[in-house]
Formats: C-alpha cells, sequence, structure tokens
C-alpha cells in the first residue's frame, strides 16, 4: 500500500473482487524493529500507515465483510491487537525466534498463523511449544519460502505433508 489509505482501500477492494476471505497488515514501529538509517528502516519509517489509517482501513475491511487481521513486528506494535482486534495474528517467519514477542502474541488467545521461512526446525518446534503454553485457539503452519522470486526446484512441497506429520498441526 506504501503508506497511502487509497492504495490499502483498492488493494482490499481487489482482494474482495478475487474471492479472498481475508486481508494482512504488517504494522511494525521502525524504531522498535531496526536498525535506525538501515534500509528496513527507511522503508517502514516512510510506509507505515498512522494510528488513524489504520482505524480507516480496519472500518472499511469491516464494510467490505473481508476479514483483516496483521502481523506485527515488534512489542510495542502488538498493542494495535489490543486497539483492533484482529481475529487472527500472523508471525512472520523472521519473528518466530523472538520468543518474547511469541508468548505476548499467544497470550492475545487468538487463533494464530505461523510462517516457516526463514526457520530451522528447532525454531519453529520452540515458537509452537511456547504457543501452545498459553494459547488454545490453533496454530496454522505455513511452509514457506524466503527466495523472492522462488525457482521451482527450491519449493519443495512435500514439505507441507512433512511438517503436518511431524506438528500435527493445520498445514498449507
Amino acid at each position: 500500500h506504501d503508506g497511502k489509505i487509497s492504495k490499502c482501500k483498492k488493494l482490499i477492494d481487489n482482494a474482495k473482487i478475487a474471492g479472498f476471505d481475508a486481508v494482512k497488515l504488517q504494522i511494525s514501529d521502525p524504531n522498535e524493529s531496526y536498525y535506525p538509517n538501515s534500509p528496513s528502516f527507511k522503508t517502514f519509517k516512510k510506509y507505515s500507515l498512522k494510528i488513524e489509517d489504520l482505524k480507516k482501513i480496519v472500518k472499511y475491511a469491516k464494510k467490505k465483510k473481508i476479514v483483516i487481521f496483521s502481523t506485527f513486528g515488534d512489542l510495542k506494535s502488538l498493542k494495535y491487537q489490543d486497539k483492533f482486534q484482529f481475529p487472527i495474528i500472523k508471525v512472520s517467519s523472521g519473528l518466530i525466534t523472538n520468543i518474547p514477542l511469541i508468548r505476548k502474541i499467544a497470550k492475545k488467545n487468538k487463533p494464530i498463523i505461523l510462517s516457516s521461512g526463514l526457520a530451522y526446525l528447532n525454531d519453529i518446534r520452540s515458537a509452537i511449544k511456547e504457543i501452545k503454553k498459553f494459547n488454545k485457539k490453533g496454530i496454522v503452519l505455513l511452509v514457506c519460502t524466503s527466495l523472492y522470486p522462488c525457482k521451482d526446484k527450491y519449493i519443495n512441497l512435500s514439505r507441507v505433508i512433512s511438517f503436518k506429520k511431524k506438528f500435527k498441526l493445520l498445514t498449507g
């Protein structure tokens, strides 16, 4: 959305037209999540939606009858979960080792989507174990790649079956 509310609304409209059930925002405080003046810091500083914009986007998604949820990039941004009561929380694979954040997310007791692209098996196990201590709403495990664009030879879709057997979770 490039930090533009009009573009975010258009993306929601397009998702709805395409038959999607949900859209995800990424909410992060650049001052908490990134080293000052790093490329990620500059990008998130420039393109993050303001709280007033987030309110409008959440209201718009509800009006369009499309579920809206979020990935939170840091503990400070997680406060928006209390404000907006997103029905689902997603944990990005880059944050799968951030156990303090995962613990706080788990305590919100919402269904959690857990990405695995940047994670080792032990990272995934640790995150799932921590979530299950505090959360009874369920976990969906996503088998992801962190190569963009990803060549077919690296996709390895058999990991979906492998992860499903190994972790005994809804997996996709």
